[in-house]
């Protein structure tokens, strides 16, 4: 990830002389610094205050979509593409949401974007290799893996996603419903069908159909 950490910090452009004399003058105090303080430093203009978001951000939204790519370098992608959006959109941003579920939304969005374009090339071509390469990238290594494996080949992508911002990054239903579009109980029900059909897959995947 540190290549696109580089790119998602060049997204913002060169920091002015006037942003590195307004920058936050210790580490310690950039800690203190909420996510709305800095997005709205971004909304104002501050290179500074957009790139501690990408660094703060940039690995849990890679968590996220890692499980709505097909490779990890089209995860990456896809992470550079929705802090691109952030950037372009910050200043539609409300400081009294979580910048996380505005941030995993266009996560979300960019990722289903991509998906739809995937699947109108596979439809021009016969999709073997790209589906070789795929099975290759996602090999379950341990039984986490093997659950997320698990999800990825057999769930939708939609529920996949619910599944992350629930249990990886520890969202409520509801909050996941917001990033998603949807309601909590729709999610509720969704979490449990999807935790019923993993327990099949995971504990007797011979026992169970696609």
């Amino acid at each position: 990830m540190t290549t696109v950490l580089q790119d998602l910090r060049m997204i913002a452009g060169a920091n002015s002389a006037a942003d590195r004399r307004d920058a936050s003058p210790s580490g310690e105090a950039v800690a203190f610094r909420s996510d709305a303080a800095l997005a709205t430093e971004a909304a104002a203009g501050s290179h500074d205050a957009f790139n501690l978001l990408v660094d703060r951000y940039a690995d849990r939204v890679f968590g996220l979509l890692r499980h709505r790519c097909p490779t990890s370098e089209d995860a990456e992608d896809a992470v550079q593409e929705t802090f691109l959006g952030a950037w372009r959109s910050i200043c539609r941003y409300d400081p009294r949401r979580p910048f996380s579920s505005w941030l995993f939304a266009i996560a979300v969005r960019r990722a289903a974007s991509a998906e739809r374009t995937r699947r109108r090339r596979i439809t021009r071509a016969t999709g073997a290799d790209s589906a070789d390469r795929q099975h290759r990238d996602t090999e379950p290594r341990d039984r986490d893996d093997a659950i997320w494996a698990a999800a990825k080949q057999h769930l939708p992508p939609r529920t996949v996603t619910l599944l992350w911002l629930v249990y990886a990054e520890g969202l409520t239903p509801t909050a996941a419903a917001e990033v998603v579009g949807s309601t909590s109980v729709l999610v509720r029900v969704t979490l449990h069908r999807a935790r019923k059909k993993l327990a099949l897959l995971v504990d007797d995947p011979a026992g169970c159909t696609p």
